[in-house]
């Protein structure tokens, strides 16, 4: 890829934000042009650097108080221009996860995959694409596989009913 990348890196945990940004300045074509503990700090970034992705968790302090950035990533992703968003977290709820998607987040990488599944995921946003990590991906599925078991039961309920009623 040739394109240069401009990523602000955004975690409230000093360890991971230093991990994220050590790997992806290994990577030439991305940029690092800001770092922020908080989501408070993510917005002055934003309104200062111009930057292709912002590279987030989503469970650290928001603005006014807040305990969460989703009402950030929110505002953010409505905005114009605006940059694609990357989530990176520990949480695997398929409906938080889902409402992410909904939202308009181009990639959930989950903190437990590999590394370069976090690279993966910009350089897919950039492309316009959806990214989803082997783990945010298992707990999409899982929930997929429950949701067509119930419906299963209930096609098998529906018939069950109709043949009661039609012996009747």
């Amino acid at each position: 890829m040739t394109q240069r990348i401009r990523v602000i890196v955004a975690d409230d945990h000093d360890c991971v934000r230093v991990g994220v940004m050590h790997l992806l300045q290994a990577a030439p074509h991305i940029e690092i042009v800001g770092e922020a503990p908080d989501t408070e700090t993510m917005a002055e970034l934003l309104d200062a650097h111009a930057c292709d992705v912002v590279v987030s968790d989503i469970g650290m302090p928001g603005i006014h108080g807040a305990n969460n950035a989703v009402s950030f990533l929110r505002r953010l992703l409505r905005g114009r221009p605006r940059p694609c968003v990357v989530v990176l977290t520990m949480i695997c709820h398929v409906h938080m996860l889902s409402g992410l998607l909904h939202l308009g987040v181009a990639g959930i990488v989950d903190k437990r995959d590999t590394a370069a599944a976090l690279i993966e995921a910009i350089e897919a946003a950039v492309g316009g694409r959806v990214y989803l990590s082997d783990q945010a991906r298992i707990a999409m599925d899982a929930c997929d596989a429950r949701a067509a078991r119930h419906r299963g039961g209930l096609q098998l309920l529906a018939w069950a009913i109709a043949l009661v009623r039609a012996r009747s």
